[in-house]
């Protein structure tokens, strides 16, 4: 042996041969040899069995817990009244004409399963962001289409707008939500603002380039919105006030030039810098509070074993294969005679929206042809000349981020604001006086179904 250096000494030769076995002992040794190598082979295929086992078990358990969602059938859908009631058809409620109609459709397509995500206002009653989302599992693609929340649908209610869907539940919003896209929503998400706020803080705030200067006070909201433009890490608490944000206030600069599309476009653009942060190997040591947040402040019917199967395909997924637009449509204002007051409502544009709809979200193998509007062909555009303006007796809800988007001043000699889209219909009814109002036109109101305002 070798040490530190020194020499190697020498190792002793055997000089003795090994004696020779009889063929006798050659013989037992073959034998002995042999039954060795037949027990290693019988413990081989027992472990190989046991393993194989083990996997079918695993398989079986994970196709009987772990599943997609079932969207074979959907059950049929009923309005209810104020007090939660099922109202049948046959009593003469209208239904939004959108009950089930899957029987008119060839088929699904194989994974494709679409989605509701919903995030609520401060009070909890309305919902003041809603998404249309489809997910084409094998090809690994996610579209998602914004809904505007002044989107008008044919409801039973004074303020036709589809973010007031919510009061009745979130099945009635579903329902609002076929009726302005066609496609069926097989399950819903649902996040209010202070579980926002916590996910946001959980991932370690989100790095963003915010666009414009922000700046709006409410004191009855104690909401205080004061965000500067360029990139930044904002905390759950600015990441709030930056997608709630919708223009300063009066005599501010800064806000959205393009109004509430360009604020739609800025929440998109935040979403995506969410999902790839959270995309991030670094947040592999956070995931216990990331999960912890979303458990405690996420709503959704989708079941454990579900969500534990989209997770596993979404790992994978490519950032890039996620696209989010907004629904097709414009901007006008309307005289709501159900409520006396003019109200700013978004509309949807038919054709456009089946057209989108057909090429990203539709989980039919056959094209959906077509929706349940509202018309608007009798709404005027201004207040009637002979009626007495009602005063306004009712602030604008503290769940709302801000008033909305009614112009400070009353529209003169026009039939609608300038800054409606040029795709608008430009003449009011032949009913419509030509004069506008002498007052401004009134912010929305809490819808009367909606809970208390706290």
């Amino acid at each position: 042996m070798k040490l530190y250096g020194g020499k190697s000494s020498p190792s002793k030769k055997t000089t003795e041969n090994p004696v020779p076995l009889t063929p006798e002992e050659q013989e037992i040794k073959a034998r002995l040899l042999r039954r060795r190598k037949k027990a290693m082979r019988r413990q081989a295929i027992l472990f190989g069995g046991i393993a194989l086992a083990a996997v079918a078990i695993i398989a079986l358990l994970f196709n009987i817990f772990i599943r997609p969602p079932d969207v074979s059938t959907h059950s049929t859908e009923v309005m209810t009244d104020d007090k939660g009631n099922i109202i049948l058809p046959s009593e003469g409620q209208p239904t939004l004409g959108i009950e089930n109609d899957d029987e008119e459709h060839e088929g699904r397509k194989e994974d494709y399963y679409t989605f509701l995500l919903c995030g609520l206002d401060q009070d909890k009653t309305r919902a003041d962001t809603i998404m249309a989302v489809s997910y084409d599992v094998p090809n690994g693609i996610v579209n998602v289409m914004n809904i505007p929340r002044d989107t008008i649908v044919d409801a039973d209610r004074k303020i036709k707008k589809i973010n007031s869907g919510f009061t009745k539940g979130i099945e009635n919003l579903k329902k609002e939500v076929k009726s302005v896209t066609g496609i069926p929503i097989d399950r819903y998400v649902i996040i209010d603002f202070k579980g926002f706020e916590e996910i946001v803080d959980a991932i370690g705030g989100v790095k963003y380039n915010v666009p414009v200067r922000m700046k709006y006070d409410d004191p009855t909201q104690d909401l205080h919105i004061d965000l500067q433009p360029g990139m930044q890490t904002l905390n759950g608490k600015k990441a709030l006030h930056f997608v709630r944000f919708r223009k300063c206030n009066s005599g501010e600069s800064g806000g959205y030039p393009g109004g509430d599309v360009e604020r739609i476009q800025a929440q998109q653009e935040f979403i995506k810098a969410v999902l790839k942060q959270l995309a991030s190997p670094t947040k592999i040591l956070q995931l216990d509070d990331i999960w912890d947040a979303v458990y405690k402040n996420v709503e959704t019917d989708l079941s454990l074993s579900e969500i534990v199967w989209f997770g596993m395909r979404a790992i994978t997924m490519n950032g890039e294969n996620i696209h989010m637009s907004t629904m097709p449509g414009y901007d006008k204002y309307l005289y709501e005679a159900d409520f006396g007051h003019m109200q700013s409502y978004y509309i949807p544009d038919e054709a456009a929206i089946l057209e989108f709809v057909n090429a990203n979200l539709n989980p039919y193998t056959d094209d959906i042809t077509k929706l349940h509007l509202k018309d608007i062909s009798g709404y005027a555009t201004s207040a009637p000349k002979n009626e007495k303006p009602v005063e306004e007796t009712t602030k604008a809800p503290t769940s709302a981020v801000e008033p909305t988007e009614a112009p400070t001043e009353a529209p003169t000699e026009n039939t609608e604001p300038t800054e409606a889209p040029t795709e608008a219909p430009t003449e009011a009814p032949t009913e419509a006086p030509t004069e506008a109002p002498t007052e401004a036109p009134v912010i929305e109101p809490e819808d009367t179904t909606a809970a208390p305002a706290v």
